[in-house]
């Protein structure tokens, strides 16, 4: 992003990369004493309320066109985190799977619902995975 050969200037004309870069240390989102205790009921408790909150502003904030698509998405990431992914067929191999419902024309992301592995959803015998998932990611716009 700070690259002067390809990343946008925007970037480095508002602060520098070292400076980003403590922040992004610095940066917590959940309490660390109640953490444990929470995480083991949601492998997403340290982000859970912003996750909500992102996936919330961006239903509010735009209208969505008729045709929608409904796809999984390897966010890179080589991290620790107990989710993290590896799919040796995808581009990054290494990552967090995402369940997104984008519209196809704008490609804005509508749902999405970050597969955290065994109870991630509630699952009954006569659907599948897929299914589950699909269902959950589109209950915004199905009804």
């Amino acid at each position: 992003m700070w690259s002067p050969l390809d990343g946008a200037p925007m970037y480095r004309s508002t602060m520098s990369k070292e400076r980003f870069a403590f922040l992004l240390r610095a940066l917590r989102f959940d309490d660390r004493s109640t953490r444990q205790e929470r995480v083991k009921e949601d492998r997403l408790a340290p982000i859970r309320p912003l996750w909500n909150e992102v996936v919330k502003k961006c239903q509010e904030c735009y209208e969505p066109g008729p045709h929608l698509t409904v796809d999984e998405q390897l966010l890179a990431f080589r991290g620790r985190c107990a989710f993290r992914m590896y799919i040796p067929n995808k581009p990054a191999k290494y990552g967090l799977k995402i369940v997104m419902m984008c519209d196809v024309d704008s490609h804005y992301m509508c749902n999405a619902i970050p597969y955290l592995g065994k109870g991630t959803v509630e699952l009954s015998k006569d659907k599948t995975l897929g299914e589950v998932l699909t269902t959950e990611v589109t209950g915004v716009v199905a009804g």
